[in-house]
């Protein structure tokens, strides 16, 4: 079977399916134009129309289309509308599903189009599954390697990530300067609120984007998680690899994975937050053994993409 990954941004962890299965990879050059689209909502409505010029200008045998999240979604589409034979498994990854407030008929055209899916989290899943009629697999993504360190933390604040509204960024740093036991902010990441964040922000450092974040999971006490939903998140997979104690709200897909003193109900109750941190720092040997045993349920990249390739076999 010849397989194809299509991805305008592809996360390791789709990589290394794609070389799991022998896929090729075709990278959209879209990254632009989804900014474009987050600054200006109205744009979207072109997006779909523009996905399918681009689709005229693909060629080649395909059997299978591996589909990388939304964005991907209606050049895949309208390939298989043009070849009916081929296969269209889509790679739920991000918070595409959650977002459609409104179907365009092009997106009801798209979502028409998915033959199955391999979700990153149950929770995406069971939100995915509601739009689709089709067979689903669940298949986490591994995190990079990240190696721990005893060194002395400070008591510092760490987000990385997209400076998005859907990662509900304004939220992190709020909580971040009422919380009495944190000292300093950092945010990791570039995005279309980042003009804006540093504006509003003075207080926080924004390093931008970082090809390599650990050095900051060794010096930050805290990764800040918060966003209302967020499929599976490597980042906080890799900060307590590293030590640097999540702390992380119900709606992130890792959250099954850590014991839930850093798990949190309502990440909107900052009080309960700021709870949770004074009990860490009180009891930090234990906390970090709660840590130990989360860390021991991380997907290893070997099972990681043995599930990958079992689920793809039985999708395909």
């Amino acid at each position: 079977m010849n397989t194809l990954l299509l991805s305008h941004s592809p996360h390791h962890t789709r990589l290394a399916w794609a070389k799991a299965v022998g896929a090729k990879i075709k990278i959209l050059p879209f990254s632009g134009l989804i900014r474009f689209t987050k600054k200006h909502p109205w744009a979207s409505f072109f997006y779909p129309l523009i996905s399918f010029f681009y689709s005229l200008f693909l060629w080649g045998k395909i059997d299978i289309l591996l589909v990388e999240g939304g964005s991907a979604l209606y050049v895949a589409a309208f390939l298989t509308w043009r070849r009916p034979a081929l296969k269209l498994i889509y790679l739920d990854c991000d918070l595409f599903f959650y977002k459609l407030k409104y179907l365009h008929p092009l997106t009801r055209f798209a979502i028409s189009q998915i033959d199955a899916a391999i979700s990153d989290s149950e929770q995406n899943k069971e939100h995915l599954l509601k739009h689709i009629n089709a067979p689903a697999q669940v298949c986490p993504p591994f995190p990079k390697e990240v190696f721990p360190s005893n060194i002395f933390r400070k008591n510092y604040a760490l987000f990385v990530g997209r400076l998005e509204p859907d990662k509900n960024i304004e939220r992190i740093i709020n909580f971040c300067l009422q919380c009495p036991h944190i000292e300093k902010t950092i945010i990791i990441g570039d995005g279309m609120l980042k003009a804006e964040l540093q504006k509003k922000y003075p207080a926080v450092v924004f390093t931008g984007q970082q090809n390599d974040p650990s050095p900051y999971y060794h010096e930050c006490k805290f990764l800040i998680h918060l966003p209302d939903a967020d499929p599976h998140p490597s980042t906080t997979m890799e900060a307590a690899l590293a030590g640097c104690f999540p702390i992380i709200s119900k709606g992130t897909g890792t959250a099954y994975l850590f014991d839930e003193l850093f798990v949190v109900e309502d990440p909107e109750d900052f009080a309960k937050i700021n709870e949770k941190i004074s009990f860490i720092l009180k009891n930090e040997p234990t906390a970090r053994e709660l840590l130990k045993t989360s860390t021991e349920k991380f997907p290893s990249k070997e099972t990681c993409i043995s599930n990958f390739i079992h689920a793809f076999e039985k999708l395909s």
